[in-house]
């Protein structure tokens, strides 16, 4: 009820005053439903990130094996991965998740896309490089636009990947009631205040630039995130394997055991 009202609010202002209601958008568009789920494994590390944070978690061997990253989606977090983590481990590689911005047990309300890749530009400085980048939804998006600008990897998998940012970005400006010039002021403003295109992560362009073997992972009733982003994605990458689920949706790929199984052979083979 509140957010239908409130969406009402934002048509009405959005005809009056269109930069308001963008701005009031961008506001609600950052904020985060943080969950305080401890990860699996091991605190590594905290980073400050502008005015947020990111969290390393650590589980398997502390040194010698394959090094796998783990990357959420938006409101999600590092202990989404725990079963996959587990089977990782089990294999004797090093597996380390993060809590971006605003998630898990990272400090903050807020977050965006361009945050969760400046978050994984700080973690992999710090702490890479990683063998294995696995990235779910959003997360996969900031996974891709690092390896896209020359972070070195051996495998990448891609779960529920969103091609096109700003695809989500104007449903959410539907959904908001916002007016045409409201989405486009909407539009302008995360770029200008985010310091980043969104071009800079737009999936499909750096898709071209990633040479490592990837294997995309999505559900044909996935309603979050269709599955022709992932067949899009498929046909973009020079290396691609699809695998397509059913009945998985957006979120419970992570915890399936066929899937699980399949990333971890995967992963094993690259690394």
């Amino acid at each position: 009820m509140v957010l239908i009202l409130l969406g009402r609010l934002l048509g009405l202002l959005s005809r009056a005053a269109p930069r308001a209601a963008a701005l009031l958008a961008l506001w609600l568009t950052r904020r985060t439903r943080r969950r305080r789920k401890r990860a699996f494994g091991r605190e590594v590390a905290r980073h400050r990130v502008g005015d947020g944070e990111v969290v390393l978690h650590a589980a398997g061997p502390r040194a010698g094996g394959p090094r796998v990253l783990l990357v959420h989606g938006w409101n999600a977090a590092a202990a989404d991965w725990a079963p996959l983590a587990r089977r990782l481990a089990a294999r004797g590689m090093e597996v380390f998740a993060v809590d971006l911005p605003g998630h898990g047990m990272a400090r903050g309300r807020t977050s965006s896309l361009p945050r969760f890749v400046r978050a994984l530009e700080r973690v992999e400085r710090e702490h890479g490089p990683f063998d294995v980048w696995v990235g779910h939804s959003m997360g996969a998006n900031a996974a891709l636009a690092l390896l896209a600008s020359g972070t070195r990897a051996q495998r990448l998998v891609l779960i529920g990947a969103l091609v096109r940012p700003a695809w989500a970005l104007r449903g959410f400006a539907r959904a908001f009631g916002l007016s045409a010039p409201a989405t486009e002021e909407y539009l302008r403003e995360i770029e200008r205040s985010e310091a980043m295109a969104l071009a800079e992560v737009e999936a499909e362009g750096n898709a071209a630039r990633v040479p490592m073997p990837t294997l995309l992972v999505h559900d044909v009733e996935d309603r979050v995130v269709p599955v022709e982003h992932g067949e899009a994605l498929a046909r973009r990458l020079p290396s691609a394997r699809l695998l397509r689920t059913r009945g998985l949706g957006h979120q419970r790929a992570l915890a399936d055991d066929d899937v699980g199984r399949r990333v971890a052979e995967f992963a094993a083979r690259g690394a």
